[in-house]
Formats: C-alpha cells, structure tokens, sequence
C-alpha cells in the first residue's frame, strides 16, 4: 500500500480518495504495536516527502482547510473525520 500511495501522490497530490487512503494508512501504521521497528522506520521515513511529518488528524484538518470550496473534498475530509 506504500507503494501505491507514493505512486498516486505523485500523479495527484490533492485528489480526495488518495486523501482518504492516506490518512486511513497513517492511522494503521501508527495503531500497529507489535510492527517491527525497522519495518515502521523504513515506512516513516518513506511517508515523510508525503506527510511532512504531521499526524492522521493533521492531515486531514490540512486538507479540510486547503480544500474548503470543493464538495467533493470536504466531503471526503469529513467522512475521513468519522472513521476514528
């Protein structure tokens, strides 16, 4: 799924279901206790040109903000919002 993410995101950064895909992996990534180390490393330091570092939730309140006058977006945000 890494892969794909880095893929699309350099095809359309701002598209909203890469959006979704990448805060839902985000959050799976930070909620696996038992990943090994190396394996999350390697997955942080590839999802950080991506990222930039912020949370799940960052992301999103980034992409809400940077994308408030497209529907489909904030749509896409919102519902993002509710899988927590």
């Amino acid at each position: 799924m890494l892969q794909s993410i880095k893929r699309a995101h350099r095809l359309e950064p701002d598209n909203c279901l890469l959006h979704s895909c990448l805060v839902r992996f985000c959050e799976y990534v930070d909620g696996q206790k038992e990943l090994h180390p190396t394996i999350a490393d390697v997955v942080r330091q590839a999802m950080e040109h991506i990222s930039g570092g912020r949370s799940a939730l960052q992301i999103n309140e980034d992409f809400l903000r940077n994308h408030s006058s497209s529907l489909p977006a904030l749509l896409q945000g919102t519902h993002t919002n509710f899988l927590r």
